[in-house]
């Protein structure tokens, strides 16, 4: 399939899509700036993912599922075929077994999370999936952006607590779509949500030291170039390839901004932009096996070409939800499991393989067995202020206990990409994320004594 007719496709098919979004001068997947062009095959019939016609194929893989594991366990990489053979195992602890030696083979007895301060900027939306209450509906009375003196309260409280990261989150740009929204713009001195966003992430880091990481939605390549300069990391959920879920009747009918291959451009030009970059899928809202897999290949490719991938997200749909607590249905967790297996496998044993962390105990140690190292970023305050947070963070550490494991802090740049700086992060970031990284050096008791 060509890039150009899968751009028109896009454009026929998604309802209410803006065309400043696939057109000349922000295309993220136009001809001239390649990104997913056919040489890199993320588009083409001959590579190794499944096409959106075949995306619900049930045709029989002739590869055996047992063979696929014995290669992986041998250190080998697995190519897309046998990958997809995967879709057909069924028995979890096997799989299970093969992702956790991968993990220990890459990572040792260390897990690890980011102190964060969470800080969403507006929960405006003009997206209608049916799975995320993150949003608050189009019309309410309060504002629609947080300020930058509600940001700073935040991000010295997370301080306080030991946060180097504030993660700022957007679901869209709501000056498309809501007068409310253009009119505090316009107050703040701003002509778009981006560029608010750049003001408050160099504030941010101005002002307290705090590392900024931007998950911002879907950008231009302008707009990502910008952000590129006021932040250490972005992040863009794929969720799934499969494209028919935006068709009329389906999940993300509506919602022109998750088509998979606009989402896949954005994950694409955050690569050539050299910017390291959180993705990863969304199990529970009606996918098969297979298209997760088909998924997780998808970012594989991605990050074989630009190695731009921190780290891959498994999440479940429950985490969309409004006040999901920590109750998770025995089949979900076990295609939590399941996923999170597979995508180690797929993924390799130096991947960051992330799932979330706010989970009853025993699921979070099923998570360790299925070959997670990360649990995310996990902030010790709460908004509330019922100590939800903080219990979460010791229930990790209770977790890594009892599985004879290190539980580390990191910051929201990889330690790999930390020794990468040039290459990965601007530089005006260089010297914080150096001292941050450096171990304190403790002098020993002979030292004191001379």
């Amino acid at each position: 399939m060509k890039v150009e007719d899968s751009i028109a496709g896009i454009q026929s098919s998604v309802p209410g899509i803006e065309g400043s979004l696939l057109g000349a001068e922000g295309a993220l997947l136009s001809a001239e700036g390649s990104l997913l062009s056919t040489e890199g095959s993320l588009l083409s019939a001959e590579g190794p993912l499944l096409s959106a016609e075949g995306s619900r194929s049930t045709a029989r893989n002739s590869i055996d599922p047992e063979n696929v594991l014995q290669k992986a366990g041998r250190g080998l990489r697995i190519d897309g075929g046998e990958a997809i053979a995967l879709s057909g195992c069924t028995d979890i602890g096997r799989l299970a077994k093969t992702a956790a030696a991968l993990r220990d083979h890459g990572h040792g007895p260390r897990l690890s999370y980011a102190a964060k301060v969470f800080v969403p900027l507006t929960r405006y939306c003009q997206s209608q999936w049916d799975y995320c209450a993150f949003i608050s509906p189009r019309r309410h009375r309060h504002k629609v952006y947080i300020s930058l003196d509600e940001v700073l309260e935040a991000v010295y409280k997370g301080i306080e607590v030991g946060c180097r990261e504030a993660l700022f989150f957007v679901a869209a740009k709501p000056e498309h779509f809501s007068a409310a929204a253009r009119r505090e713009l316009q107050d703040f001195g701003y002509a778009s949500t981006h560029a608010y966003l750049a003001a408050l992430a160099q504030q941010v880091f101005q002002h307290t030291g705090v590392l900024p990481k931007l998950h911002s939605g879907v950008l231009n390549r302008g707009e990502l170039y910008q952000l590129r300069r006021v932040s250490v990391a972005q992040g863009l959920m794929l969720d799934s390839r499969a494209d028919y879920f935006c068709r009329e009747g389906e999940a993300r009918y509506g919602s022109p901004h998750q088509h998979p291959h606009v989402r896949l451009g954005v994950v694409a030009a955050a690569g050539a932009m050299s910017i390291p970059f959180t993705s990863g899928i969304v199990i529970g809202i009606g996918e098969s096996r297979r298209e997760r897999i088909d998924s997780l290949l998808a970012l594989r490719e991605l990050h074989d070409t630009y190695g731009h991938l921190q780290e891959t997200v498994v999440q479940d749909i429950r985490h969309g939800s409004a006040g999901g607590g920590t109750r998770i249905s025995r089949t979900t967790l076990q295609e939590l499991l399941w996923t999170v297996a597979v995508a180690r496998i797929i993924q390799g044993p130096n991947a960051n393989i992330q799932a979330p962390a706010d989970l009853p105990p025993q699921a979070l140690l099923q998570l360790v067995d299925a070959g997670v190292n990360d649990w995310g970023g996990i902030s010790p305050l709460s908004s509330n202020g019922s100590g939800a947070a903080a219990s979460q963070l010791q229930l990790i550490r209770r977790v890594a206990q009892a599985k004879g494991r290190q539980l580390l802090p990191r910051l929201p740049v990889y330690p790999a990409y930390v020794k990468a700086l040039s290459r990965w992060v601007d530089p005006a970031f260089h010297a914080t994320i150096t001292a941050l990284s450096t171990p304190i050096h403790k002098p020993s008791t002979s030292e004191l004594a001379g």
